[in-house]
């Protein structure tokens, strides 16, 4: 996940964990300002802070973190009610089925040549519907991301059920 601002780009470290592979399935170039800070050794990602936010203020990473749309922007998903992103993954699910279908009705020539841009395709739309998954979790509070105090955003509350009033209720049994 990204959240995106005027002046800099915080992305979640799962995803920073990711990028080599992101990068290499979109066939982009990724900046030095994002190399240096990403691929080196020194950086671990597990449990404890996968879900929080790595800072990028150079130009060219925020403008790079903006073109990578396999990560989920967090601006755009609190935007959206529950329904709303359960229909947005069932269109990643149909597109992915879509895909496979299509490489299945292809000759043997065809798969080979094929392979490697279809995989990246349905491999991204896979990494979305994911990340999209994760929000959700976190939405309803089974998971914890680490969002920096100045980027948080309210979380819509789904609409509650309108309590009865009791002195109707009460009323209408007499």
């Amino acid at each position: 996940m990204k959240i995106i601002t005027n002046d800099a780009v915080y992305v979640q470290y799962c995803d920073i964990f990711n990028l080599i592979d992101i990068v290499t399935l979109m066939e982009v170039n990724c900046p030095s300002s994002v190399s240096t800070r990403c691929f080196r050794n020194d950086i671990v990602v597990d449990g404890d802070n996968r879900y929080a936010f790595m800072e990028f203020k150079e130009k060219d990473a925020i403008t790079f973190f903006k073109k990578i749309d396999c990560i989920v922007d967090y601006v755009f998903l609190v935007s959206k009610k529950e329904e709303e992103l359960l229909e947005i993954i069932r269109l990643l699910f149909e597109e992915g089925k879509a895909i496979i279908d299509k490489y299945e009705k292809m000759d043997r020539n065809h798969q080979n040549k094929n392979y490697h841009k279809m995989y990246a395709v349905y491999r991204l739309k896979s990494y979305k519907v994911r990340s999209i998954k994760d929000y959700m979790l976190y939405k309803k509070g089974e998971i914890v991301f680490d969002i920096p105090n100045n980027l948080k955003i309210d979380v819509p509350q789904q609409e509650k059920e309108k309590p009865k009033n009791l002195i109707k209720t009460i009323v209408d049994i007499f």
